[in-house]
């Protein structure tokens, strides 16, 4: 007959098992990277202003032309001193963020022009080199004063077409949503993750992949959503931050 206060032999067998170390370092800088990233587009940053979105925007379309057409070092050099007379303005913390975006931009456009700069031709890559900076230099200082909602509405002053802006209104939207669900996959692989993992780049694939399922699903959710409602293909931009 079965004695119901004896356990079971292997509930009072003493467990030895002790897991592999593994260095999940690439997790820890996915989610850093993407809170970085999220944190970008969410922070309300008092410098970030919707005033005069529309001339920032007329402006920052005048100066990238005016350096693509320029034939002459002169007018990129008086434009850089414009800008950093402008930079110099801001808070210390963004022009941080500014300078180090631009290092590692600038180093990406060396490399590239570096097969160029060891075939002798010198005077051109440097004219590249500081059309590039100063076009950087402007774009980027655009993106860090100018809020997004304030871009879409600066473009609409243009008469861009209502789908441009509403395809790119809701990027910068699904951004920080998917992001967020990002965030949770990678927060979930990491706490279920025991011992040494072989196969780091499979599940990575794997969260790329439910990422990419989630946008599809998220974009037929709109769909349905935006014919139920009676959308007639005018776009209302938002004033709201």
């Amino acid at each position: 007959m079965l004695n119901k206060n004896v356990l079971p032999t292997w509930m009072t067998t003493k467990e030895d098992y002790v897991p592999i170390k593994d260095n999940s370092i690439y997790i820890d800088k996915s989610l850093l990277k993407l809170f970085s990233l999220l944190n970008y587009f969410r922070e309300d940053n008092t410098e970030r202003r919707e005033r005069a979105a529309e001339i920032k925007t007329a402006a920052l379309f005048l100066v990238l032309m005016i350096v693509a057409c320029s034939r002459q070092s002169m007018i990129p050099i008086v434009l850089l001193v414009i800008i950093l007379v402008r930079i110099s303005l801001l808070s210390g913390k963004t022009i941080g963020t500014l300078f180090k975006k631009l290092l590692l931009e600038e180093l990406c456009t060396l490399i590239i022009l570096l097969p160029a700069y060891l075939l002798g031709h010198h005077i051109a890559v440097i004219r590249i080199l500081l059309k590039i900076t100063v076009t950087l230099l402007y774009v980027n200082t655009f993106a860090a004063t100018v809020r997004w909602n304030a871009i879409t509405k600066g473009l609409s002053k243009f008469h861009i077409p209502d789908l441009f802006l509403f395809t790119f209104d809701l990027a910068i939207k699904y951004i920080v949503v998917l992001g967020d669900e990002c965030i949770k996959m990678l927060e979930a692989l990491k706490i279920r993750s025991i011992g040494k993992s072989k196969s780091k780049g499979k599940e990575q694939a794997h969260i790329l992949a439910m990422t990419f399922i989630k946008s599809k699903q998220m974009s037929e959710e709109m769909y349905h959503a935006m014919v139920c409602r009676g959308y007639s293909g005018e776009y209302r931009k938002s004033r709201k931050n």
